[in-house]
């Protein structure tokens, strides 16, 4: 399974790794692989310690009291679109001889896919868009638009592969009868929905998928694999591959309705400032 995005990672921006070293010990030049701050806490009752993590990614504590326990704890966002990926909190406890520790934390956030549905590519704001008319009236796709469309093995009811030609009526036909009693049928029509709007509305199909753990382009190429090869095309109940291509279109119909993505770029974000104790 592709691993969850760890700092948007997509992004390489926000690997933070605190570390906490003995006394005359150097820094280590080896932190995040990111440019952004976060806050970091170091506990050790009764006293707070407060670092940014600046632009290597790394806050280093030294020169620390042996024998000793530290709590290490990354702060949370004031935006609530912002999530970690690892506990924010790590003990740390040096013997009398002292030592060297390091804690990584993750971190990502979300934002709005952008997504389109399929009754906007099946109104005229779409048709404007496909076709080129003005009015939003056109009766003919543009080539780029049929080729992206057959470049997957689409299927109707039936479970026949569908073949677009450059009518828009057609096309609007087929993606506004879609319904799931042929699961592959309604997975087709979003999956087509979701194509469109990553090559004709600059939905970023580098971004992260949480339902499905994949990227947007990834979870393309996984729908239209679902739909490959002898009984996989007529997904009726019962039917085993209807599951996993019920799961993929649920994932595919969330994208297409601007639900959340982890995006490439890492979204806004500020910190509480006094900060708040750690826990």
């Amino acid at each position: 399974m592709p691993r969850r995005p760890d700092a948007n990672t997509d992004a390489d921006s926000l690997d933070h790794r605190l570390q906490v070293l003995r006394q005359k010990r150097k820094r280590n030049p080896r932190c995040g692989r990111g440019a952004s701050d976060r806050l970091a806490f170091l506990h050790r009752t009764p006293a707070l310690q407060t670092q940014l993590t600046a632009n290597g990614g790394c806050a280093t504590w030294s020169n620390l009291t042996v024998p000793g326990d530290y709590i290490v704890t990354e702060a949370n966002a004031n935006e609530s679109n912002w999530f970690h990926s690892t506990s924010a909190t790590s003990l740390i406890v040096f013997p009398a001889s002292g030592g060297s520790e390091t804690r990584t934390f993750g971190n990502y956030c979300t934002s709005p896919s952008g997504g389109l549905t399929l009754g906007f590519w099946s109104n005229k704001n779409g048709n404007k868009i496909l076709t080129g008319s003005s009015a939003g009236n056109g009766t003919t796709l543009f080539a780029n638009v049929v080729t992206l469309l057959n470049s997957c093995a689409l299927v109707n009811a039936n479970g026949s592969v569908h073949v677009f030609t450059n009518s828009y009526s057609a096309f609007k036909t087929w993606l506004l009868g879609a319904n799931a009693t042929n699961m592959a049928y309604m997975l087709s029509a979003q999956l087509a929905t979701l194509k469109l709007d990553v090559n004709f509305n600059d939905l970023d199909g580098n971004a992260f998928d949480l339902c499905s753990n994949m990227t947007v382009n990834g979870l393309i190429s996984a729908a239209c694999d679902s739909m490959t090869g002898p009984g996989n095309q007529l997904t009726l109940s019962g039917n085993p591959s209807r599951p996993g291509q019920e799961m993929l279109k649920n994932c595919i119909d969330a994208i297409n309705n601007n639900g959340a993505v982890v995006p490439v770029t890492p979204c806004p974000y500020t910190f509480p400032n006094p900060p708040a104790p750690c826990p």
